[in-house]
């Protein structure tokens, strides 16, 4: 998750990601690995998910339940 962590400016920005992640990386690999051929076609979707929610994060909304 350091990776992850590394492309957010400020502690808010880290907390805000660090709970996104914790409450949703399982979810997303699950379904990654029903959807795609094979486990690194998975963790590869997942990664670049996070990674896109990273660059985004501003625009999460953080009244989300457990992300504020």
């Amino acid at each position: 998750m350091m990776v992850y962590l590394s492309l957010l400016a400020t502690p808010e920005e880290q907390s805000k990601f660090a709970a996104l992640y914790q409450r949703y990386h399982l979810l997303m690999l699950r379904a990654a690995r029903r959807m795609l051929p094979s486990e690194a076609d998975a963790e590869d979707a997942v990664h670049q998910a996070f990674v896109t929610i990273a660059e985004r994060i501003d625009i999460v909304d953080g009244h989300i339940e457990g992300l504020s």
